[in-house]
């Protein structure tokens, strides 16, 4: 996979396609020009001069002439596919990693790793894990059982940078509750800050009423129980508040409107861990995360209602048993899909260009 971006890339590439497309031309090349304009949406422009023979002229003694051509492009907006799961650490191996006999499903989910760790990445372990995606690439691509994964994986040199890298996190208000531990009830929670964690376990029900919920000083678990909720954005704000789901149901839904539109979660950027241990984690919107790996043990199938899924985490270690879906159907999507979502190259092409004149 390629992407030409610079200048000089861009006009060394243009040569390359003006020598393929001169091949088999008779006519004597006399000089041949591109070069790079200036500003934001510079156009590239090329001439070429030629000294070719004629036909119908040669009749009153006109056997050559010279011709000169030109033309310009400039560079087509870049609207590459949407992320389905994107892992973001930039060196690290296995930061999509395969365990186990655990499969993961998605036919319109594109799957990309930007660490360039040499052939290590992208890592299904055993000849049992099978990744079926609309594309697998990789900085530092793969080892293992890379035939297992269907389309082929590709390597890439592009590293992608973090799409909300400059967002504003939410402010952290006052605590609405320290420590809250939610043992066997069914409960309503209201929007608000959760100081010192949040513990729901012993088959507790707790549906989420919309809004912000921030989690602060320590782990969200969910231990043998359901938490659900539409219109609903968990921010864990800081590195203590991780997120922790064993034998349980988690559905959110994201905001369709308001400052956290499409994102059902966010984090602080720091350095974490995640895990999931045979539950169902069904996440409609954003799952921003960019420095929580996952650490994700599956068993079964875990039914998942919602149509799409943006993943951007540190990295992923997938194990268990079972078959993990990840859908991703955006036309029509009661939450919206933001286009700071579509970055993942197309593969096999270079960058687009469209004529200037």
């Amino acid at each position: 996979m390629s992407q030409k971006h610079t200048k000089d890339e861009q006009i060394a590439y243009a040569h390359e396609l003006l020598s393929a497309n001169l091949i088999g031309v008779n006519s004597e090349i006399l000089d041949i020009d591109i070069v790079a304009g200036e500003g934001e949406d510079w156009v590239l422009s090329g001439t070429i001069s030629a000294r070719t023979k004629t036909a119908l002229l040669g009749a009153v003694g006109i056997n050559e002439m010279n011709i000169t051509t030109g033309a310009g492009v400039i560079r087509g907006p870049q609207s590459g596919h949407p992320l389905c799961i994107m892992a973001m650490h930039p060196t690290r191996k296995h930061t999509l990693e395969m365990k186990g006999k655990v499969s993961l499903h998605g036919t319109k989910c594109h799957i990309y790793g930007n660490s360039n760790h040499v052939n290590d990445v992208v890592d299904p372990h055993t000849p049992h894990n099978f990744i079926t995606a609309a594309s697998v690439t990789a900085v530092g691509y793969g080892h293992h059982y890379i035939q297992n994964i269907t389309p082929p994986l590709e390597g890439s040199v592009n590293v992608i940078p973090d799409p909300y890298l400059t967002k504003t996190l939410p402010a952290i208000g006052s605590c609405k509750a320290t420590g809250l531990e939610i043992e066997a009830q069914t409960i309503t929670l209201d929007p608000g800050t959760y100081c010192d964690g949040l513990t729901i376990s012993d088959g507790s029900h707790v549906t989420l009423n919309p809004g912000l919920y921030v989690v602060i000083g320590d782990t969200l678990e969910i231990e043998e129980s359901t938490l659900e909720g539409t219109g609903v954005t968990l921010f864990l704000a800081d590195r203590h508040a991780e997120l922790s789901v064993s034998e349980s149901t988690v559905r959110l839904v994201a905001p369709t409107s308001g400052p956290w539109t499409s994102f059902v979660i966010l984090t602080k950027r720091d350095y974490n861990t995640w895990e999931f241990e045979e539950s169902t984690l069904d996440m409609y919107g954003i799952v921003y995360a960019p420095g929580s790996d996952i650490e994700w043990e599956n068993a079964g199938t875990p039914v998942i209602t919602a149509e799409w899924t943006a993943w951007i985490n540190d990295g992923f270690s997938w194990s268990g048993t079972g078959t993990l879906n990840f859908p991703y159907d955006t036309e029509g999507s009661v939450v919206p899909h933001p286009s700071s979502l579509n970055v993942i190259p197309r593969p096999g092409l270079h960058e687009v260009v469209r004529l200037a004149y």
